[in-house]
């Protein structure tokens, strides 16, 4: 009987989640989404300036370390995928998950919330399976976007192995980063939307540092999880160094462990 009691307030709790943020999650994934769309529907008119330029400039580019030749919509989406993707999903599911913490702390809701029979960590893990599913929900949600555009401008060009490695790594690198703002919210308990936008703006800008000098201080790459969608290619979509995924994944585990410990002593009375 307890547990009966215990499974349906930790649905009723998840669904509310989603109900309370609703409207924000529809309009964060319109936006993404139609993003999304102008960067493949630009991908005719990039590919085609791209074609005007000299070849000698075209070399000085490459030697450069910045090639711009796409060879089909398939790596345009890929080198274009770090910016929409990447970025643009982990700002969206990291203010997602700060927000089912920070939303409690207004009007004493947490002094209700964290003091009845359901233990903190069941609140926390199941705020953190509603940011889960949200996760899977965007991701899926451009997947279908990238394919029937693609479908659209290049149908030829489209490459399932390296859009399903997009796919992926996109995947991991929002729950590595989810986790992670979750963690410091936990640990922090109030604030606003600066660590949420803080977190995956640094690393990815850290990123793309690390992949402009990566010949010259090849170490930066360990430093953010955003190095792996630098190396995604066409023909070897999972040869990339996922090395900065495993090293982020243990620091993400050990911050939201070390949070909900810290969070369970907290005093709300």
């Amino acid at each position: 009987m307890v547990k009966a009691k215990k499974r349906r307030a930790t649905f009723a709790l998840y669904k509310t989640e989603f109900r309370l943020q609703r409207k924000s999650s529809i309009w964060w994934l319109g936006v993404l989404g139609v993003l999304m769309i102008i960067t493949l529907l630009m991908y005719p008119l990039v590919d085609m300036m791209m074609g005007v330029i000299p070849e000698d400039v075209l070399e000085q580019m490459e030697q450069a370390g910045m090639s711009f030749e796409f060879g089909g919509v398939t790596s345009y989406l890929l080198m274009q995928g770090v910016q929409t993707l990447a970025l643009g999903g982990s700002l969206f599911l990291c203010c997602f998950s700060a927000n089912t913490i920070m939303r409690d702390f207004k009007g004493k809701q947490s002094e209700l919330l964290y003091t009845n029979a359901l233990s903190r960590s069941d609140i926390v893990l199941t705020k953190y399976s509603s940011c889960l599913t949200m996760t899977a929900v965007f991701n899926v949600f451009m997947l279908i976007i990238e394919l029937v555009c693609m479908c659209i401008i290049d149908i030829d060009g489209v490459q399932i192995v390296p859009i399903l490695a997009l796919f992926l790594y996109s995947i991991v690198l929002n729950l590595i980063l989810v986790n992670i703002t979750l963690a410091l919210y936990l640990l922090k308990r109030k604030g606003g939307y600066g660590i949420a936008i803080a977190v995956p703006l640094v690393l990815y800008f850290l990123g793309a540092i690390a992949y402009a000098v990566s010949m010259q201080v090849p170490f930066l790459s360990y430093l953010t999880p955003f190095t792996p969608f630098y190396d995604i290619t066409a023909d070897a979509p999972f040869d990339a160094n996922l090395y900065p995924f495993i090293i982020y994944a243990v620091i993400a585990v050990g911050l939201f462990i070390w949070g909900i410990n810290k969070f369970n002593k907290r005093d709300f009375a």
